[in-house]
């Protein structure tokens, strides 16, 4: 500013005319600077955590804002993703006037000594083509328009996009996307297929565990059990009640026979076969094909094992485990398809129709344990339709 003085002098009541004029002009204190002294006509540096924009409306040090800046040496230089209010805007904060960025794309980003120099410089930390007081408004000055929530250069063309040429608002930036993160199963199959197997082994062996304290209570406890059941019903019921389970303890026995019969028959003709073709230890082989002939589902297969393998270790011609595979084999479905519900359906007192099918259902049903109850469960039927009055029609259908 410049301060003009002059000197006037008057001789009684005659004015004469202004003497000894002159001028003194005063600069405005710069950046990182603000008047002091009496009358203001001295600059000082502002003191630690102030600062100063420097020019004629200065009048002191303005305290540094808590956050999105740095004030050494009284100057305020903007950190990334803040930016200052221009000259003549709305000013949203009157203390400051700093403001985070409405869009991330409008602000300086820092990511090298370059940029850092420039945002420390910049007046307002907004981009080119970026404006208003945080940085949300495409500056249609510049030649910038909005595409897509962001300030493009449009070369001179602005309103030929189908955009006003004047300054218009910024999109919300776009939330950051959520990473996808998919999470693979890099689980070993063996040691999946081991673990497994341990695990119904582990089930097996803690199932058995119980059986022999099953057996003895079973035994102990039975005549207890059986009074007991009888009180659940009274006068003839009580009579019918007794004679079906007296009939199906006879079919249990019947059917336990009946398998002990087919095995020890099986293990006979195996081992006089085997011997037949002079296949090494016949009778030890034999019987034990013939008896695991009788396994429900994996009969067959593991009938075949013990002539293999005592043919394999003693170098049994190929024409001797060729015939004892097809003795095994031919054996295994003749007791499956004629001794089995020949023998034990006759003391069980099913016809072989109804064996065949019971072993198709019940196997269907349960698989290998199917196979080996579906004999016992059906003559249990079996047995209580004989007691029963009503039933006794269906006891002779099943029956033989």
């Amino acid at each position: 500013s410049t301060v003009q003085g002059t000197v006037t002098c008057a001789l009684g009541a005659l004015a004469l005319p202004p003497v000894l004029p002159w001028a003194i002009v005063m600069e405005p204190c710069g950046p990182g600077t603000a008047p002091a002294g009496a009358g203001g006509y001295t600059c000082a540096a502002c003191p630690s955590d102030t600062y100063s924009d420097g020019g004629a409306g200065v009048t002191a040090c303005t305290p540094c804002p808590g956050q999105g800046v740095s004030c050494a040496g009284g100057l305020l230089k903007l950190l990334p993703g803040f930016a200052r209010t221009q000259d003549g805007a709305a000013t949203i904060d009157a203390s400051t006037e700093l403001h985070p960025c409405w869009s991330a794309q409008g602000c300086f980003v820092v990511t090298n000594a370059s940029d850092r120099d420039r945002a420390a410089n910049h007046t307002h930390g907004c981009l080119s083509g970026y404006g208003g007081p945080i940085c949300g408004v495409c500056s249609a000055a510049d030649d910038f328009a909005q595409a897509s929530g962001r300030c493009v250069p449009c070369g001179g063309e602005c309103a030929g996009w189908g955009r006003p040429a004047a300054s218009g608002p910024l999109l919300p930036p776009p939330p950051d996307l959520i990473p996808e993160v998919r999470i693979h199963d890099d689980r070993n199959p063996i040691g999946d297929y081991i673990f497994s197997r341990l695990d119904a082994l582990y089930q097996v062996v803690l199932m058995g565990s119980f059986v022999p304290l099953l057996v003895y209570f079973m035994l102990s406890w039975r005549d207890h059990i059986h009074k007991s059941f009888l009180r659940f019903f009274d006068g003839p019921s009580r009579t019918t009640v007794s004679q079906s389970l007296q009939g199906i303890a006879g079919v249990a026995r019947a059917f336990v026979v009946g398998n002990f019969m087919i095995g020890v028959l099986l293990a006979l003709l195996t081992s006089a076969l085997f011997a037949a073709i002079r296949l090494p230890y016949p009778f030890l082989i034999g019987t034990l094909s013939g008896i695991l002939s009788l396994v429900p589902y994996a009969g067959l297969l593991l009938a075949i094992v013990p002539p293999l393998l005592a043919g394999l270790a003693t170098g049994a011609p190929s024409s001797v485990l060729l015939l004892a595979v097809l003795i095994a084999v031919l054996l295994h479905l003749i007791a499956m398809n004629v001794l089995y519900p020949t023998i034990v359906g006759a003391r069980v007192h099913l016809n072989p129709l109804v064996v065949t099918f019971s072993l198709m259902f019940w196997g269907f049903l349960w698989d290998a344990a199917g196979l080996v109850l579906a004999i016992p469960i059906t003559a249990g039927i079996k047995a209580v339709c004989d007691h029963v009055l009503s039933l006794r029609k269906y006891g002779r259908f099943l029956g033989d």
